[in-house]
């Protein structure tokens, strides 16, 4: 009893220890060392080494300048206190593929809570950005062009090892480099793709001028797809595969009748919905397909190649379907869903009319 008295005193007496510890600044720099403390005067020189050092409410700021190779960060913020990956001047960084090995993702986020913004990613050999096994992460206004496969990837090889993601305003274009030729039948990567990754968000991205298709989700469940615009993608702009209970609401689809990515002589569809044969097969239901402007492109719908089997208890209406559209009605339309302002010029075609 005695000693369960004193136990007792000295929890009472002694001050309760602090548990938050203050967010901190970390610096990479071109020539920052491994073993730096990552501070202003002692960088860090990759995503790796911060990661290694990183605490939730961390932010990681990048110096000016052009980093090779392949960057991998892997660690975690929480809830309400995420990491944020950022350059220290905004668009003055470029992360650039050239000379990576092959098949190498550029710039891959492993973990939760993290948020990655405003970065060019170039030339990756294979993926431009990477999310994999994340949750709660957000990859934010980022430049991505010159991939060999997708731009952003975002997922895991099995069900509920990825979710709740967000993917926006980013401006996607001249990826999938690995079909250049349009020569390829099938297999080839998206744009923007989410694989295996539940309650997924992507908006307000510009996706344009990709050699496959443009945004796709794939053996996920929930996602939201809106207000992105998409355009002159290859075979497919918006493709639901074994996607059920997603929303497509908002976005612009288009060709501007551009044939240099038209697929078997015409353009690619607009939004198309399918059950191919994948890992994960999941019923094409309780899909939303509304509010959706497409110009020059085919109306939604569902194709049974692959295994098929039909499309249920879905929405696909209304939304605008017209054979074309002047330069700058699109543009005034593509004002109102996305912050990126694409040049006139961009449009002018047989279908966009200047």
């Amino acid at each position: 009893m005695i000693r369960l008295a004193l136990l007792l005193a000295v929890s009472v007496t002694m001050p309760m220890l602090a548990t938050n510890v203050p967010a901190r600044t970390l610096y990479v720099a071109p020539g920052g060392k491994s073993w730096a403390s990552g501070s202003a005067s002692a960088p860090v020189g990759s995503l790796a080494d911060a990661a290694r050092i990183a605490r939730p409410g961390d932010t990681v700021l990048v110096a000016p300048g052009t980093y090779r190779g392949p960057q991998r960060f892997r660690a975690s913020g929480k809830t309400g206190a995420p990491i944020t990956i950022r350059p220290a001047r905004p668009g003055t960084v470029t992360f650039d593929g050239t000379g990576s090995p092959a098949n190498s993702d550029l710039v891959t986020l492993i973990g939760s809570h993290l948020r990655f913004v405003g970065f060019a990613v170039v030339n990756a050999s294979r993926s431009g950005i990477s999310a994999w096994h994340t949750w709660d992460v957000t990859i934010l206004a980022n430049t991505v062009t010159g991939s060999r496969r997708a731009g952003i990837w975002v997922g895991a090889e099995r069900a509920r090892l990825s979710g709740y993601n967000r993917i926006a305003g980013n401006r996607i274009y001249s990826n999938c480099r690995e079909n250049a030729a349009r020569a390829w039948a099938g297999g080839w990567a998206r744009a923007i793709a989410v694989d295996l990754s539940d309650g997924t968000l992507v908006e307000q991205n510009l996706v344009e001028r990709n050699y496959c298709e443009g945004i796709g989700a794939l053996s996920t469940r929930g996602a939201t797809i809106r207000r992105n615009v998409v355009s002159d993608n290859f075979s497919v702009n918006i493709y639901l595969d074994n996607a059920p209970e997603t929303e497509v609401r908002e976005n612009i689809v288009f060709t501007t009748g551009d044939g240099h990515f038209y697929r078997a002589g015409r353009p690619a569809h607009g939004i198309l919905i399918a059950n191919e044969y994948t890992r994960l097969m999941l019923p094409s239901t309780r899909i939303v397909v509304q509010g959706n402007t497409l110009i020059g492109v085919d109306r939604p719908h569902y194709a049974y190649y692959g295994a098929g089997g039909g499309l249920s208890d879905s929405w696909i209406t209304p939304n605008e379907i017209v054979s074309r559209m002047p330069v700058d009605q699109l543009l005034a339309r593509i004002a109102r869903v996305i912050r990126i302002r694409p040049a006139k010029s961009d449009y002018c075609g047989a279908v966009i009319r200047c």
